[in-house]
């Protein structure tokens, strides 16, 4: 009873949060989305309660539990050391540390409840699914249509997006449903899945941004080593098809023209970082020049999150060496928790660790943390593909 209880209150929450983000795209498009009129706040926020609940009735924890309580007991402290500088009881600064805090272990939190309510996944997975492929037949009309409201970026930038309102979670939610739906691809390779998964990719890749590009590469060269299984020379043929396919698309989408400007006029590293080099000097030298000896250790970054978008120097800024340390361990045991012969699970811990140091937001995403705990389960607990074949 209560697994079939867990599993109709997921899928309801898997609808619940796309449609709540929907609408967060929509008052983004017309007044602009901050922390106040965010609805999928409060949404989430109560599927969260209720997954805290799930979890503690079942007892589904072990060592999670003592690095949760680490990182919040390292947060207060944090906190209480502020206190004792600015001599000054901030309720709104505690209130930042714990939402902060809050949207990196979401993910987990889902990913905890989900393991310990022993769901039947194929009652989870057309729903999952859909999500992703009214998100991609959404980019494609856009694009065709050319319409507006769906533009990742504005007309002098190609990029269109489905109903997601951040352009660095929308690259992570895309690099998700590749991951997914390709190992839907080898695990039945059959024609629906390959249809499937090209929509994904193609829609993904007019998302517009470098990082999706640079996933979608890192993505093609894995398939060549560790699927295809052909030839060095063909393979090295294959790698550099894919490249030059892909620097025809960003040359004629205007993507490397708009990078060039950025090149000649801002730099190297402004191009390469989309501005965070710019991000680092003006917000993360200040800030580590204030760093007192004990905020290397526990942190002291309030009032700038994020500081450059790329989440493991926030992290290190927000929680010191020794929250990062706690983070990364707790992430490893729970979400990421794949075996070395898990080769797309490591694949996918590569690319979660270059993408969020390159682009931000994926670290502590709050639109993607259902689909990554669905995801990083389907691969932990299925014959997704990434077993050796």
């Amino acid at each position: 009873m209560d697994q079939t209880k867990n599993e109709y209150i997921l899928i309801v929450s898997i609808i619940l949060f796309f449609l709540l983000d929907s609408i967060n795209f929509i008052i983004e498009q017309q007044v602009g989305l901050n922390s106040f009129n965010s609805v999928s706040v409060y949404g989430k926020a109560i599927i969260e309660g209720y997954a805290l609940l799930a979890i503690l009735k079942q007892k589904a924890y072990g060592k999670e539990l003592g690095l949760f309580t680490s990182l919040i007991i390292l947060s207060l402290l944090s906190y209480f050391v502020h206190v004792l500088r600015s001599g000054v009881f901030e309720t709104k600064v505690l209130y930042i540390i714990l939402k902060q805090a809050n949207k990196y272990v979401f993910a987990i939190i889902i990913y905890l409840w989900i393991k310990s309510s022993n769901l039947n996944w194929k009652k989870i997975q057309p729903i999952f699914e859909a999500i992703f492929l009214i998100s991609a037949i959404i980019v494609l009309i856009a694009f065709i249509f050319n319409i507006e409201l769906f533009y990742t970026y504005n007309q002098s930038r190609f990029g269109y997006k489905p109903l997601l309102a951040t352009q660095n979670e929308i690259t992570y939610f895309w690099m998700i449903g590749i991951i997914f739906f390709g190992e839907e691809f080898f695990s039945h390779k059959n024609a629906p899945s390959l249809i499937k998964l090209g929509l994904i990719m193609l829609a993904a890749s007019m998302l517009g941004t470098k990082a999706i590009l640079l996933f979608i590469f890192c993505y093609l060269i894995y398939l060549l080593v560790f699927q295809a299984r052909l030839s060095l020379v063909k393979t090295v043929a294959l790698g550099i098809g894919i490249l030059i396919v892909l620097g025809v698309f960003v040359y004629l989408t205007g993507i490397y023209g708009f990078f060039i400007e950025k090149l000649e006029n801002q730099g190297v590293l402004y191009a390469i970082t989309s501005k965070r080099s710019a991000y680092i000097a003006q917000n993360v030298i200040p800030l580590l020049n204030d760093f007192k000896f004990w905020n290397y250790f526990i942190g002291g970054n309030y009032f700038k999150i994020p500081l450059t978008e790329m989440d493991l120097i926030d992290i290190f800024c927000f929680w010191g060496a020794v929250g990062f340390i706690l983070y990364i361990y707790l992430v490893r045991m729970t979400i990421f928790s794949f075996n070395m012969h898990n080769k797309v699970g490591i694949f996918f811990i590569s690319q979660y660790v270059l993408i969020g140091a390159l682009a931000g937001h994926v670290f502590a995403s709050g639109i993607n943390a259902i689909y990554l705990a669905l995801t990083c389960y389907y691969l932990q607990t299925t014959d997704g593909g990434y077993k050796d074949k």
